[in-house]
């Protein structure tokens, strides 16, 4: 959409410069198994859809295919829906200049698509789980991440947006204050502001949602990839703004902000390797997590075994032992689970955390003999221990 007043080669090398290569995005656009990454990319399909509503009868089908499916995969697919509902509705009254039925067409179509999106989000999880409790979850969840979280301010927000878009944000802060103070160029921004009106509305209402759930997007970093949406925006309208009124010094704005900005790509990848501002965390017992899972995956499998946790699994354990693993049990629990499940084996982890194994308890039910097995050094440790013998769920280290 910005193809009519700036090089097309240029809103590529441009958009790669400030996308890829911040923190934020080398860090949570890796190969991960969050669902963010993906919601990313419908963000951008679904709101290129629009832009080609009425042209296309394809971006038609595919805009309200999305607007189907980011409910069901990610609470941003919400905020996206809304907005959008939002966007056609006085998209509708600007071009009518007046409010009709017809106005409430669209958006009510989306909803309906929205409501529909969550009633088979409740039944997928409703075919495996009982539903008061999923329901009770599902409420707790989201009032333990939003913004009545009394451990997290707004200011622990924007914060964040620092931490995760530093340079480039500081440089588009820059070009804002520069071009709001100079009055050749704030007709011409106002001007644009019009133009993209759509766009700009749709880059910051997609960002309720880190209001909204505040203590998600404090917390989680990734949730704070759709600010992407708005410095991209801000930058190009700003820079089409610079084109429009300072065509003659196009060419040397134009390699200024190149020569800026791969200096800043440049200093985040050196910052990122180093580690800096946490975003790459060491883990001081992967290795001996790995022997353990090592050790399971030889002796153990799908079909003759179960694993139970005594703490919270959220993808670590479950990528590192290649399987599914039950959470939050005590070793009774985890012994009827096998049972029920008509396995051999029961593999109790005893980790601290989400992580780190600090021994497992194997039972056979075969033989009806249960193990202490622990890492040291590169093996594993196997005792046999009484039957009898007390297997707490709490780690006292």
């Amino acid at each position: 959409m910005f193809s009519k007043k700036i090089n097309k080669y240029l809103i590529i090398i441009f958009t790669a410069l400030i996308y890829l290569f911040q923190l934020e995005v080398m860090h949570s656009q890796g190969i991960i198994y969050w669902i963010h990454s993906i919601s990313q990319l419908l963000l951008a399909i679904q709101f290129f859809s629009f832009l080609k509503y009425d042209e296309s009868k394809i971006a038609k089908i595919s805009f309200y295919f999305i607007c189907l499916l980011m409910p069901y995969i990610e609470w941003t697919g919400y905020i996206s829906n809304l907005t959008f509902a939002l966007i056609f509705f006085i998209k509708n009254i600007l071009d009518n200049k007046k409010i009709t039925l017809k106005s409430f067409i669209k958006p009510v179509f989306i909803a309906i698509l929205t409501i529909l999106s969550f009633g088979i989000f409740l039944g997928h999880f409703a075919l495996n789980l009982n539903f008061n409790d999923f329901c009770h979850n599902l409420y707790a969840r989201f009032f333990g991440r939003n913004f009545t979280v009394s451990t997290v301010k707004i200011t622990d927000l924007v914060k964040g947006y620092l931490i995760s878009y530093q340079y480039v944000l500081l440089l588009c802060l820059t070009l804002i204050i520069t071009i709001l103070s100079l009055k050749k160029y704030r007709n011409q921004l106002w001007s644009l502001v019009k133009e993209y009106k759509y766009l700009i509305i749709f880059s910051i209402l997609i960002l309720v949602e880190n209001l909204l759930l505040l203590e998600h997007a404090v917390t989680y970093s990734f949730d704070r990839l759709k600010f992407t949406f708005l410095l991209l925006t801000v930058f190009f309208i700003i820079l089409s703004t610079i084109y429009k009124c300072d065509k003659n010094g196009k060419k040397f704005i134009t390699n200024l902000l190149l020569i800026l900005l791969v200096g800043i790509s440049v200093t985040n990848i050196i910052e990122y390797k180093k580690g800096k501002n946490d975003y790459i965390v060491g883990n001081p017992y992967l290795d001996s997590d790995k022997i353990v899972a090592e050790y399971v995956e030889n002796n153990f499998n799908h079909d003759n075994s179960v694993i139970c946790n005594n703490y919270g699994v959220r993808g670590y354990l479950e990528l590192l032992f290649h399987r599914s693993i039950y959470e939050f049990t005590t070793y009774q629990q985890a012994q009827e689970i096998g049972k029920n499940e008509n396995k051999r084996y029961v593999i109790y982890l005893r980790t601290v955390f989400q992580g780190n194994v600090i021994n497992f308890v194997v039972k056979d039910f075969e033989t009806n003999k249960q193990y202490n097995m622990y890492p040291k050094e590169n093996e594993i440790i196997i005792e046999e221990i009484d039957e009898n013998a007390e297997i707490k769920q709490e780690v006292n280290l």
